[in-house]
């Protein structure tokens, strides 16, 4: 009797029916690791979506609290009620360091600085530049904060605040926190400090309204 020969498998052959064997075998596996990638697909999915929609949500809350303080501080007359609405609703916005908290953090300033409530924008305009310093609200913070510690009489923090500013490269700002640095210097008697500091504005914002002014005071200096 003559021997049968076997047919010849091809590798692809031989790789095609190891891949279903091994389907067959672990279907049900498969299927449910499969599941639960969809399932993490999805989750990720869901969260994204709340947290964009709660990022959008707290962009309109900031904004339309920006127009109310600009309008409390316009109208130029007290209103209790609307103070203690925006106070309120600021604060609940101020926590983590996006966006809205900054810009809440510095809006409360600018209202309990209108009020001439000079500590707590103090507190608000710090509490803005730590949020976060690389924030372009914070040179500015900086500058009303140091302005609120001059109003308290504390010359100190003021020109710790206003050191600050230097970080920064907004040669407006800068030159403003300058002459205000100066400016207190003078008083306190250091006058060679206080000299530097002008001849730095004059040198490096030869172009600011702050230069002039350095100008005049050290021709009389």
């Amino acid at each position: 009797m003559a021997k049968t020969t076997k047919p010849e498998v091809s590798v692809a052959d031989k790789v095609t029916g190891k891949v279903t064997g091994f389907y067959n075998l672990h279907k049900k596996t498969l299927f449910i690791a499969c599941a639960a990638v969809v399932v993490i697909l999805l989750v990720i999915v869901i969260v994204s979506a709340v947290m964009t929609s709660n990022t959008e949500k707290a962009m309109i809350r900031i904004s339309d609290l920006g127009d109310r303080v600009t309008a409390y501080v316009s109208a130029g007359e007290s209103n209790q009620e609307e103070f203690d609405a925006l106070v309120s609703e600021l604060n609940a916005e101020i926590g983590k360091s996006s966006y809205p908290s900054i810009k809440a953090a510095f809006l409360l300033g600018n209202l309990y600085f209108d009020t001439e409530d000079y500590q707590n924008a103090y507190t608000s305009y710090v509490k803005c530049y730590e949020l976060n310093t690389s924030s372009y609200l914070a040179p500015l913070a900086l500058v009303n904060g140091a302005a609120a510690a001059e109003e308290l009489g504390d010359t100190d923090s003021a020109l710790e605040l206003y050191s600050k500013v230097q970080d920064y490269e907004i040669s407006g700002v800068n030159a403003k926190a300058l002459f205000n640095s100066a400016r207190i210097n003078l008083g306190k008697g250091n006058t060679e400090l206080a000299k530097a500091q002008l001849e730095s504005i004059v040198a490096s914002y030869a172009y600011s309204e702050y230069a002039a002014l350095a100008k005049n005071i050290l021709n009389v200096m």
